[in-house]
């Protein structure tokens, strides 16, 4: 799945898909976004990729915590 700027700073939103920022224009259609993209990646054990993401920038997600966890296939 490509999900482009569902998460724009990786490192924070991934981690704590429910916290917002202002660039989110509607926070809550945001975090119920982050959240369904992400449990069906997990679900359906796909590839995620996304502008933001590190690394080669396509890679796993794994549940972690109340969150999630990226981790980039190697280059």
């Amino acid at each position: 799945m490509y999900w482009a700027d569902a998460a724009n700073i990786a490192a924070l939103f991934v981690r704590n898909p429910d916290w917002a920022v202002q660039f989110d224009m509607d926070a809550e259609a945001a975090r119920q976004t982050r959240r369904r993209l992400a449990d069906r990646v997990i679900r359906e054990n796909m590839l995620l990729a996304g502008y933001h993401l590190p690394g080669s920038s396509i890679g796993r997600l794994a549940v972690r915590g109340n969150g999630y966890d990226f981790t980039p296939l190697a280059a």
